[in-house]
């Protein structure tokens, strides 16, 4: 996480297994056939002092991931910002 204010939230954080839970999430949004059984993502941030705003400019550089480098249309990447 290259972003000056996430990056102190993902110190530590073993990315590959963040990736993987990415993976479980959003293929459980678009339908399967992975099945994300990760925490409750309200549960897994309480207490971190995550804001809004910050869940928002993670979204923003989803939906930019989902577009620039898997070339998502609209209609996806709705689907996914929606749930």
């Amino acid at each position: 996480m290259d972003d000056v204010e996430l990056k102190p939230y993902f110190s530590g954080v073993d990315m590959a297994r963040l990736k993987r839970h990415m993976v479980m999430l959003l293929c459980s949004v678009l339908g399967g056939p992975e099945v994300y059984e990760g925490h409750d993502l309200g549960d897994a941030h309480r207490g971190m002092g995550i804001t809004g705003e910050h869940y928002e400019k993670v979204g923003r550089i989803l939906v930019t991931v989902l577009r620039e480098d898997f070339g998502a249309d609209d209609g996806l990447v709705e689907h996914v910002a929606t749930g």
